[in-house]
């Protein structure tokens, strides 16, 4: 008969999918119309701390897709800090929150990310604060025009791909 475990053996890590699992897709968006996120989605993100309380609801991905698998690993988090540390990715914490898959809930008392150095802390914080807004917008994302020079880039863009599809 085999042995007993071992009590201080570490817990067995969760499988890691294989490619084969994974869901490929095959088609590709349409040129000009990748991510899109809007300002206030750019500026909400950009403010988020280490230490934002954050609530994810179920996985709205693809099954089998790498965001799903990704998801998957983050969706447990109590903060933007764990869930970063987990495997988000800042363009995530943008289309979850313009497609309304998780909440900010109002921290009735001071919430500190489980598991996070202060130094890990300072580095997340940093990526966060580094989020230039979209690509294009050649002013702060502080500015009141804002708005309207990302409008004029986005035109301008339009415009140069209606040409080069003739």
């Amino acid at each position: 008969s085999p042995p007993p475990p071992h009590r201080c053996a570490p817990p067995a890590a969760a499988p890691v999918p294989r490619e084969r699992e994974m869901v490929k897709v095959v088609t590709r968006s349409t040129r000009g119309l990748g991510l899109k996120f809007s300002l206030e989605t750019f500026n909400t993100v950009r403010h988020f701390s280490a230490h934002t309380p954050i609530c994810y609801g179920p996985n709205p991905k693809n099954k089998g897709s790498k965001s799903w698998f990704r998801y998957e690993k983050y969706r447990h988090a109590k903060t933007v800090g764990e869930a970063i540390k987990l495997g988000a990715k800042v363009a995530d914490l943008c289309w979850e929150l313009q497609h309304e898959n998780y909440t900010l809930p109002k921290a009735t008392k001071t919430v500190r990310a489980r598991g996070l150095s202060p130094k890990e802390v300072a580095r997340i914080e940093a990526r966060l604060a580094s989020i230039s807004g979209p690509r294009g917008l050649a002013v702060s994302m502080d500015s009141a025009n804002a708005a309207e020079e990302l409008a004029k880039e986005e035109a301008w863009l339009k415009a140069k791909l209606e040409l080069t599809q003739k």
